[in-house]
């Protein structure tokens, strides 16, 4: 069984990991665009109170802006 240390020792890496490949200087569009939903993803899980009402979807429309970007 996990404790919750370990659980947030490995939040806190998998964070770290994806920060450092953000940070990368080969960092490609489609690879950041991977990150990022992984970034969020990791964000709901650390806590759950975070929603992706309150942060621009996964297709890059922000929800709050009222003006979404056309995709396709």
């Amino acid at each position: 069984m996990v404790t919750p240390d370990e659980e947030r020792a490995a939040q806190i890496k998998a964070l770290h990991g994806l920060l450092d490949r953000l940070c990368s200087p080969d960092l490609t569009l489609e690879e950041a665009k991977v990150l990022r939903n992984q970034l969020f993803d990791l964000l709901e899980r650390i806590n759950p109170l975070f929603s992706e009402a309150s942060t621009p979807d996964r297709h890059g429309n922000d929800p709050s802006a009222g003006n979404p970007k056309k995709t396709g």
